[in-house]
């Protein structure tokens, strides 16, 4: 007896919806990178980057202090600089998005090395 069913397409991507590949053990399977991780707002983004504004604020206030702890200090300075330029790019990138009529939230964040990268 002949198969006479149509065959099956795959349904079509929605508009805007980006797809990652996921491997898990020997099989792999496409999911939507919304279904992965979930976008942080413009408004959760500036919190962000407001606390740690003032984390670097008030590690420089103890910087002219003979603290035992200034090393780890000096550190952390630099991981909150590279943490605030992965932020502030991706919460440019986002609002350029919007006002070009896209949707912000296919603006991902970038690697750290990759806007370490940027001439200022």
């Amino acid at each position: 007896m002949a198969d006479t069913s149509e065959p099956v397409s795959a349904p079509a991507r929605p508009v805007g919806v980006r797809f990652r590949r996921v491997a898990r053990s020997r099989v792999s399977c496409t999911v939507p990178i919304t279904d992965l991780v979930t976008m942080p707002s413009d408004e959760q983004i500036s919190a962000q980057i407001e606390q740690l504004e003032h984390e670097r604020d008030a590690l420089f206030k103890r910087e002219g202090t003979e603290d035992p702890s200034r090393p780890t200090d000096v550190a952390r300075l630099e991981e909150i600089r590279v943490d605030l330029d992965v932020l502030w790019d991706l919460l440019r990138r986002r609002r350029a998005l919007r006002e070009a009529g896209q949707d912000p939230d296919l603006a991902d964040e970038r690697a750290a090395g990759t806007v370490e990268r940027y001439w200022q």
